[in-house]
């Protein structure tokens, strides 16, 4: 099952199960369009979906906008107690980052990004290994990835 918010709306795509229908169609004001073979909400239902498939979910984080993943990434800090500077740095770093990729959020483009801050920007190597950090936080928060791929993803080693 999948959901994610576009425009005004929000979408589920899922295959059958009576169960998932029966909760579908006792909610109010869904609509389920055969066209695209997608149950279309408004946009104020999001939480209350969430709430009632976080069991059986896996959210598009590819069609989420740049700011709700930074407001993902900043929640998770705040409920962490992360300290405001390190918050402020982290979400900096990812907003650059997603700015950077297009809002994609796959291997290549991380590596990419720390090339580009290394060679292009110049940018120290502590300075990138936090952003690092920063964007395999959010990586592992949101589940984006496969572990695997999070752990592919290289400090910067300092230079000797």
């Amino acid at each position: 099952m999948k959901i994610w918010k576009d425009r005004d709306s929000v979408k589920v795509k899922c295959n059958y199960n009576k169960n998932v229908m029966k909760k579908l169609k006792s909610m109010t004001a869904g609509k389920w369009n055969s066209e695209l073979r997608i149950w279309l909400f408004p946009i104020e239902k999001y939480d209350e979906l969430i709430e009632i498939f976080k069991d059986n979910i896996s959210i598009d984080y590819e069609k989420i906008s740049m700011d709700e993943k930074r407001e993902i990434l900043k929640q998770f800090l705040l409920r962490k107690g992360y300290s405001n500077k390190t918050s402020k740095n982290y979400v900096s770093h990812l907003k650059a980052f997603l700015i950077y990729s297009e809002n994609k959020t796959d291997s290549k483009s991380i590596n990419n990004y720390l090339l580009y801050m290394l060679n292009e920007k110049k940018c120290s190597n502590s300075y990138c290994n936090q952003a690092v950090n920063a964007i395999k936080l959010f990586l592992r928060v949101t589940e984006i990835v496969l572990k695997d791929e999070i752990i592919s993803i290289d400090k910067i080693r300092n230079e000797q």
